[in-house]
């Protein structure tokens, strides 16, 4: 899981991996929306089935 501190381009940087289907502006727009604890929640991978 990520930390609840990880800034915005952590968080990108660990889900852009898992989700090379996804375009990186829904992506980013994705993270951006998200409150940071979401993210502390969820491991990266269910987090990038979140966004799939």
């Amino acid at each position: 899981m990520l930390h609840a501190n990880a800034d915005r381009d952590q968080i990108l940087a660990t889900l852009a991996p898992l989700c090379q289907d996804i375009d990186r502006d829904i992506l980013q727009d994705f993270v951006t929306r998200m409150d940071p604890d979401y993210f502390s929640a969820f491991p990266p991978k269910t987090l990038a089935s979140h966004v799939k």
